[in-house]
């Protein structure tokens, strides 16, 4: 782990920060908003979620990114929040390259994070990619400065907005352990325990919801098993998982045209 003169990593904070943030308010305005279907569904969600004795109507979706558009009052705001999160991401990039590699690469990787396409358009479509990449290089950095409990916590949290690394988390967490920071055996075999402990406690409330839901347990949600059957049947024409030309969803068929009755 490389030290640094504190002033420096604290001035290139600002202007990365800055720089990244008018970028993304920029094409925020000048940029259509593409009203994508699943950022509307996550509107929607997450005044049902509210409105319906905190029931979480769909079977495919996680209900963090909902339940937060509903408390910051809709999907615009969120956006904006989304902004936020991504111009701290790049600061997190900038952060992580300069550990590992030194600050010189740090610099490098984050003018070009501040830029970067893909980053601009995901913090502006209102979708959870922005929000999911914030959270994993939080945790990856606290991983790496050895705050494991709160990298748990972090973990924890991403589940709730996309559940995929949830099986590849334990491995991550080892390599971290035992390889990067050389931890005995029987450390590392502790520490993955209180992993798993705050892995139970955290998403408990989330298993009795489904529980009372589907009458079964069902550790994150059947999306896994919908695009599984979707992508493989005989009657796919895309060779993905495409609403309404491989699969037929009718809760999300309906958002575009309901959107207008769910707006704050």
């Amino acid at each position: 782990m490389h030290s640094f003169n504190f002033q420096e990593i604290q001035k290139n904070f600002y202007i990365l920060f800055i720089l990244s943030f008018f970028i993304r308010i920029f094409f925020f305005i000048i940029y259509p908003d593409q009203l994508f279907p699943d950022s509307l569904q996550y509107e929607k969600l997450g005044i049902e979620f509210f409105n319906n004795n905190f029931q979480f109507t769909s079977p495919v979706h996680m209900p963090l990114y909902p339940v937060m558009s509903y408390i910051f009052g809709g999907r615009i705001n969120l956006i904006f929040l989304d902004i936020i999160l991504s111009s701290f991401s790049v600061i997190l990039i900038f952060y992580l390259s300069s550990l590992i590699f030194d600050l010189r690469t740090g610099k490098i990787a984050g003018y070009i994070s501040a830029i970067y396409p893909f980053f601009i358009f995901y913090s502006l479509s209102g979708l959870t990619e922005t929000m999911y990449i914030f959270v994993q290089l939080s945790y990856i950095i606290l991983l790496y400065k050895k705050k494991y409990l709160l990298s748990f916590f972090l973990i924890a949290v991403s589940l709730y907005l996309r559940p995929t690394l949830d099986l590849f988390y334990p491995l991550i967490i080892f390599s971290f352990i035992y390889i990067v920071h050389r931890e005995r055996f029987l450390k590392t075999f502790k520490i993955l325990l209180s992993y798993m402990l705050i892995y139970i406690i955290f998403l408990s409330p989330w298993w009795i919801h489904n529980y009372n839901k589907y009458d079964n347990f069902v550790r994150m949600n059947l999306a896994m098993g919908r695009v599984t059957y979707v992508g493989n049947n005989d009657l796919n024409k895309s060779g993905g998982g495409i609403a309404g030309i491989d699969v037929y969803l009718s809760y999300a068929d309906k958002i575009e045209n309901d959107y207008e009755r769910y707006e704050f």
